[in-house]
This record gives structure tokens, C-alpha cells and sequence, in this order.
């Protein structure tokens, strides 16, 4: 008797044990802060409360991306965004790449297939190539104050926010998403369904999203952000790795070479995006063209090559990360080269600069680095707002 006392218990804490597994939310890749800060691109999403943005300010202050608002609710013009049609011409013209996003206000499913003919009312003539996203909240609380709590109401919540996507989806547009916070991920939204359905867009203003055990695509971490140039506050965003829309932003075409030809500066080797800084966002840039993830082209390329050897390797990568680090500055004039001596040869111009110890730490860092680059293109080859509405 008392052993199968014994084995009930213990089938019963197994059984536990498997639903508390099965009640976590999973999603396709669990980002960790470490890997989001090492890899990612930055972007704002805007509306009109924003005013009038001035986008090459932006794109010149290092803004990657946008993600426009093109209104909210139901398919009635007033209920368009007043900027959207100007934001997303502006980004066409600039060659940001851009996503757009609609306030979901509905009710029903007849109002989910309105706010979808909204959309594709908004976005007809242009191409929003970082997804069309759901904005599913309750900033203003309107579903509650139309006896549509959003905690009782999470199955009707998390079947709009498929219909959504699924509806956009039949209609041609493969990227397609549910804009959220961890709360409502967690405690209204069915996650795994719409993660199943779609890309997950993660409202969480603080330093660990991974905390929730769930993944997502894009990571809004900020409702204050600033841009310089610009008036205001933004809300910030990263696009990760993992997420399909990375390389969109990675290859936006010709945004060195436009930076640096309309601002007249001398180029700075290293600074891949023409943000008039080295980062890591230039790092990974030069990692993906190296493992032939993105082909870098023209000024892009030139600057790359930090050793201006022709070619990008794994050396323009090792004194790129050694300025990051502060060891040496790649953004000092370079001093011209002395009159060779009849005696004895005058050191090289890199010789000349880097001194012997940085030398050797650069030699340590290039071997440490071949290896890290080694084992990232083994994993490459088994690869396979809070509130942003009103």
C-alpha cells in the first residue's frame, strides 16, 4: 500500500511537472540580452503624434528602420494615420526600409476583416518590406469600457489576432505579426498560436525580455528614445537575428554611400553604415558579408576594408572590434607615410601606428576570432507601442 502511495506521488508531481513544461510559452528562437545587444539593428516606430519627421535627419542619426502607423480600427478615412501616406513616401525616397502597424480596435470578427481591409487600403502602391503588424492592446481602454475585458475575453483576443494574420496572408503578404506586451502574451493572448501563425513583435520597456521564455522578432525596449536631429521622443526598436526581417534592414541599399556623398565627410574606415560611428552594428554587418550572409557593395565595401587591402576578412573584423574596445582609433587621421631611408626601410604605415602590444593582442584576438567565425558558419550551415497606438 504504501508503495503505491509512493508511485502515485510520484506520478503525480511528474504530471505536474509536465503541464507547468507545457504552460510555457515557446517560440522559435529565445533571444537573451547578450545576443540581442551583440546583433541587431535599431529602428523607431512612429505615428502622427510624432509631428512631421524629417527622415534624412533620422537616417543620417543612425535610424536603421521605421515602423509607420496607418491608422486604427475600422476602414473609415478618418480613422487613417494623417502622416502615414507622407512617412512611408519619405522612407521610399531614403531607402529605409519600413513596416507598418494598425490599432486594433475590434470587436468582432466583421471589424478584424475592416481593420484588414483598412490596411490594404493604406499600404496599396507601396511596400512595407519589415512586416504589417496587429497592434493588439488596450491603451485607451476601449475593449473594456465596451464589457470586452481583455482578460475574460483572451480566446476572442487571440482568434482576431489570427484572422488577422492569416487574412493578410491570403492576400499576398508573407510577413505578417501581433504587436504585444509580456503581460498580455502571457496572461490574455494565446502565444503559441499566433507565434505559430506569425512573428511576434515584444513590448517590454527594460534590459531582459528573455526573462519571459519566449521569442520574438522584434523587440520594442524603449517609449522615450531620442534621435538627434529630431524633436521628441521615439519609440525604439531592435529587429533580431533570428527574425526573417534582419537581412532586409542588413542589405538596405546604398545607405553608406548616400550618407557619406550627401554630407560631404571623408569616410571612415570601419563605419560600414555611414552613421558617422563604429559599432557593433557595423561589426555585424562585416561578420555577415564574411560568412556570405550579405554581399557589402561600394562605399560599404571600401569602408569594411579597415587594412584597405582590397579584400574583408577576418583582419578588418579584428581592427574593428579592437577600436569598439578602445585599444586603438580607427577615426584619427592617418599620418602620411616618411621618406623610406637609404639604410633601412621605414616600418609600415599599420606597423607604425598599432604599437607592439596592441599588435600581439590583435594576433591573440584575429586567432580567437577565426575560431568563433568557425563554429558561427557550422551553426549558419544547420540554420534553417508599451503602448505605439492613440
Amino acid at each position: 500500500m504504501v508503495r503505491v502511495k509512493k508511485l502515485i506521488g510520484l506520478l503525480l508531481i511528474t504530471l505536474m511537472l509536465v503541464v507547468a513544461v507545457i504552460a510555457i510559452p515557446m517560440g522559435t528562437e529565445k533571444e537573451t540580452y547578450a545576443t540581442i545587444a551583440a546583433g541587431r539593428f535599431g529602428g523607431i516606430d512612429v505615428s502622427n503624434h510624432n509631428g512631421v519627421i524629417d527622415w534624412a535627419k533620422a537616417k543620417a542619426n543612425g535610424v536603421e528602420f521605421a515602423i509607420i502607423r496607418i491608422g486604427w480600427g475600422d476602414d473609415y478615412k478618418n480613422q487613417d494615420d494623417p502622416n502615414a501616406e507622407y512617412n512611408m513616401q519619405q522612407c521610399e525616397r531614403l531607402g529605409i526600409p519600413y513596416g507598418v502597424y494598425i490599432y486594433s480596435y475590434a470587436l468582432s470578427t466583421a471589424e478584424v476583416d475592416s481593420e484588414i481591409a483598412h490596411t490594404i487600403r493604406m499600404i496599396k502602391g507601396h511596400n512595407p518590406t519589415l512586416g504589417i503588424w496587429f497592434d493588439m492592446e488596450d491603451a485607451d481602454a476601449y475593449k473594456a469600457r465596451h464589457n470586452f475585458n481583455p482578460y475574460t475575453h483572451g480566446k476572442q483576443l487571440t482568434d482576431f489576432c489570427v484572422r488577422y494574420v492569416n487574412g493578410m496572408k491570403a492576400r499576398g503578404y508573407s510577413d505578417v505579426g501581433v504587436y504585444a506586451n509580456p503581460d498580455y502574451f502571457i496572461n490574455v493572448l494565446d502565444y503559441n498560436k499566433i507565434n505559430n501563425a506569425g512573428m511576434i513583435w515584444l513590448a517590454f520597456w527594460g534590459s531582459r525580455p528573455e526573462q519571459y521564455g519566449f521569442g520574438f522578432d522584434m523587440w520594442q525596449y524603449s517609449a522615450t528614445g531620442t534621435v538627434n536631429g529630431l524633436k521628441g521622443h521615439f519609440d525604439m526598436n531592435y529587429i533580431l537575428p533570428g527574425s526573417p526581417l534582419f537581412t532586409r534592414v542588413a542589405a538596405m541599399p546604398n545607405k553608406v554611400e548616400e550618407f557619406y556623398r550627401a554630407s560631404g565627410v571623408q569616410i571612415v574606415y570601419g563605419d560600414v553604415n555611414g552613421d558617422s560611428n563604429i559599432s557593433l552594428s557595423d561589426l555585424t554587418r562585416t561578420k555577415m558579408h564574411i560568412l556570405g550572409r550579405l554581399v557589402l557593395k561600394g562605399d560599404a565595401y571600401t569602408c569594411a576594408d579597415v587594412n584597405k587591402d582590397g579584400k574583408i576578412t577576418l583582419s578588418d573584423l579584428t581592427l574593428m572590434k579592437q577600436h569598439i574596445l578602445k585599444r586603438i582609433d580607427l577615426t584619427l587621421p592617418k599620418e602620411p607615410e616618411a621618406e623610406p631611408e637609404a639604410t633601412e626601410p621605414e616600418a609600415t604605415q599599420t606597423e607604425a601606428e598599432v604599437s607592439g602590444e596592441q599588435k600581439l593582442e590583435i594576433n591573440a584576438e584575429e586567432q580567437e576570432t577565426t575560431e568563433t567565425e568557425s563554429t558561427t558558419q557550422a551553426d549558419a550551415n544547420e540554420e534553417s507601442t508599451e503602448s505605439t497606438g492613440e
